[in-house]
């Protein structure tokens, strides 16, 4: 049950870790044209990839509140974005 327990929670954060550490986006981040980069536009090191994984997990159990928070910044950027100084952009 432990090792179900952790595969089920660690199962998308290291899958979305993995790709985004990778590549910049996961599968579904490729097909919409979109990827994530730190600051300077490069790809996030594999410490931001990991930390913006769990962080987005913080954003869905806050009602959502972390995704709205995009309203309000200039710069567009989530809770997990602001927490892991990245950004998404359009993968032209």
């Amino acid at each position: 049950i432990v090792v179900g327990y952790f595969v089920i929670l660690l199962g998308p954060d290291a899958y979305y870790a993995y790709f985004t550490g990778k590549t910049g986006a996961t599968p579904g981040k490729k097909a919409m044209g979109i990827k994530v980069t730190n600051a300077e536009g490069r790809l996030p090191s594999w410490g931001q990839a990991w930390g913006r994984a769990f962080a987005e997990t913080l954003s869905g159990l806050t009602f959502l509140i972390g995704y709205l928070l995009m309203l309000f910044d200039n710069e567009k950027r989530t809770l997990h974005d602001m927490i892991c100084n990245t950004r998404v952009i359009r993968n032209l």
